[in-house]
């Protein structure tokens, strides 16, 4: 009975994780981990034209459901273009 409501639960967890993160890809995670294991490469450090683009598209998602301003999101946008 307890392994069949962990199981429930795991699979709620990951269609949770599915519906808020639609774009990520079956074991990023695991990928992501091993990275940072690794430490940063020089491409892909903070300044790397992918994390800028990851980063303000995560910032238009938080303006379409209202979470950021326009104002909040200009501010934002034009501190993460003027760090690359």
């Amino acid at each position: 009975m307890l392994a069949a409501l962990a199981l429930a639960g795991v699979a709620a967890l990951r269609r949770q994780a599915a519906e808020e993160f639609p774009d990520a890809q079956p074991g990023a995670l695991r990928e992501w981990a091993r990275g940072r294991r690794a430490g940063p490469t020089p491409e892909a450090g903070p300044g790397a034209p992918e994390d800028r683009v990851a980063r303000l598209e995560r910032l238009s998602r938080l303006r379409d459901h209202g979470l950021l301003t326009d104002e909040e999101l200009a501010a934002e946008k034009a501190r993460i273009l003027a760090s690359g």
